[in-house]
């Protein structure tokens, strides 16, 4: 049998919990996931982030102008679907 049809109202207490439709422990295991990448930052190395400034830029770019005009599009060609 499997554990959420004999514990449905566990289930359901853990899934309910949630903020700006970000579910807490969808949220948490995310976090478990980035903060040791985040704890590998080599801060020294910080300092040559000007030598890079082309590939932050197109990271940016890509980012801030490619990927919501893509989603948009997206929601042109399914307008029911849900980001």
């Amino acid at each position: 049998m499997k554990p959420a049809l004999s514990t449905p109202g566990l289930f359901r207490a853990v899934a309910q919990p949630e903020l700006a439709r970000v579910h807490f422990p969808l949220g948490a295991l995310i976090w478990a996931m980035i903060v040791p990448m985040l704890a590998k930052i080599d801060f020294a190395a910080l300092a040559q982030v000007r030598r890079q400034w082309r590939g932050i830029a197109v990271t940016l770019g890509v980012n801030w102008l490619v990927k919501p005009s893509d989603r948009d599009a997206g929601q042109a060609v399914e307008p029911d679907r849900r980001l």
